[in-house]
């Protein structure tokens, strides 16, 4: 979009005028943070809204942080803002499954949280190998294993994750 900013947006236009979820989004996030374009939050929705009806996790995970900050608790075709974010998760967006993994350990379903937290964690996801590592520390949702989180501490800190590194210094 640096290049030439009309044209970009002229040719984004285009391909979500077909219907492309990946030019929505895009769309939507030029609307969102009124980069190269005059911000516009609520065509940036309809933006997120359209791709994520095209089944797309970003879009989903975005227009659900629409629906929190704006107040919309449901919307009619894709439901609560848990639904959209159940469903980008679902599709392996990592913002959603964070989401996910600190909803479901914010309520005690250490479970799902846990099985979240792997999904980001095999996308090498550092926030997912951190939680997933202290799963296994502190037995939640897991065996307690702590040579086992010992072992994701440092694979997450070897990428460079700062609460691994603070983590295994206090170790």
């Amino acid at each position: 979009l640096d290049a030439a900013p009309d044209s970009a947006i002229s040719w984004l236009e285009k391909a979500a005028e077909q219907g492309f979820s990946p030019a929505l989004v895009e769309l939507g996030n030029c609307y969102m943070k009124g980069e190269v374009i005059t911000a516009d939050t609520l065509l940036a929705a309809d933006y997120y809204r359209q791709a994520a009806l095209g089944n797309s996790g970003e879009a989903l995970y975005k227009y659900a942080l629409y629906m929190k900050q704006t107040g919309i608790e449901r919307d009619t075709l894709l439901g609560s803002i848990h639904d959209c974010m159940s469903w980008a998760a679902e599709k392996g967006y990592g913002d959603a499954l964070y989401f996910m993994v600190m909803h479901y350990d914010a309520n005690g379903n250490y479970k799902a949280a846990y099985e979240n937290a792997f999904a980001l964690h095999l996308q090498g996801d550092t926030r997912g190998t951190c939680y997933v590592a202290d799963c296994y520390y502190n037995g939640r949702g897991v065996k307690r294993d702590k040579s086992l989180a010992k072992d994701l501490y440092r694979e997450a800190a070897a990428a460079g994750n700062e609460d691994a590194v603070r983590i295994l210094q206090g170790w």
